[in-house]
């Protein structure tokens, strides 16, 4: 394990490569192992996460930024990736002297915050999620904007979570709809008629209630990259918020 730490005003940011995964920890002495899971969107980009990662550390949070995709060990895309990973993770935040916790909490955004609920909805130990923009179901592989092969996003034991498949054809159609309006293109009808379409919404739907966590959800109603306020069990609803504001 290589560990680099930098302190600022009682506040750490280590660096942690570990084997399989790779993963940033914010802490402040004295946090009372109250350790929040931050999970990105579908960009990859750690950096955003950072912005609230440092601030929620410095008000006595543990806050463990972590990449689940193109990155060693995982997949290039955003395709089949595999739940166990996850559990892994979990086992360091257990057995980590610095975090040294069973309860778990997890912040996740956009597809971060799909993944987010369905891990709460397997894995007992996580007690509180904030899902930002995420969805109620889990969707195919993603190739950059686009949708990748014909597999699920995410994986367990080597097999594709079940998930709503995604319709290219749709997305071009709309797409070339929007410019020839001259109007912002989003993705949010491309999802609504994939959905539309789908046979297997009840195998897809993430099943929170299966979930022993607290869960805030939070979403725009502008949002035009994908529906997640259409299908919402219970949310915190902005109504002139578009895709995405992190929020802490």
């Amino acid at each position: 394990m290589n560990v680099e730490v930098e302190n600022q005003e009682a506040l750490a940011d280590k660096k942690i490569r570990i084997r399989i995964f790779d993963l940033q920890l914010f802490y402040k002495e004295d946090s009372g192992n109250k350790t929040i899971l931050m999970l990105g969107g579908s960009d990859g980009h750690m950096e955003s996460l950072f912005l609230m990662a440092a601030p929620l550390a410095s008000r006595g949070f543990n806050v463990l930024t972590v990449s689940y995709f193109n990155s060693e060990g995982l997949p290039e895309k955003l395709e089949e990736v595999p739940l166990e990973y996850f559990e892994k993770i979990f086992n360091w935040l257990e057995t980590s002297k610095i975090t040294d916790t069973k309860d778990i909490y997890i912040h996740g955004t956009s597809k971060g915050g799909e993944l987010a609920l369905l891990l709460a909805s397997r894995y007992k130990q996580i007690k509180k999620v904030v899902a930002v923009e995420s969805h109620t179901y889990c969707f195919q592989a993603l190739d950059g904007l686009t949708n990748g092969n014909n597999v699920s996003s995410w994986s367990y034991h080597g097999k594709s979570i079940p998930f709503i498949q995604v319709d290219n054809e749709i997305f071009f159609e709309d797409q070339k709809k929007d410019m020839e309006k001259g109007i912002p293109f989003g993705f949010t009808s491309t999802y609504r008629k994939s959905i539309e379409k789908a046979k297997n919404r009840s195998e897809a739907r993430i099943k929170v209630e299966n979930s022993q966590a607290d869960i805030l959800l939070i979403c725009g109603e502008k949002d035009n990259i994908w529906n997640s306020h259409e299908y919402r069990y219970l949310l915190w609803l902005y109504n002139n918020r578009q895709h995405i504001d992190y929020i802490p």
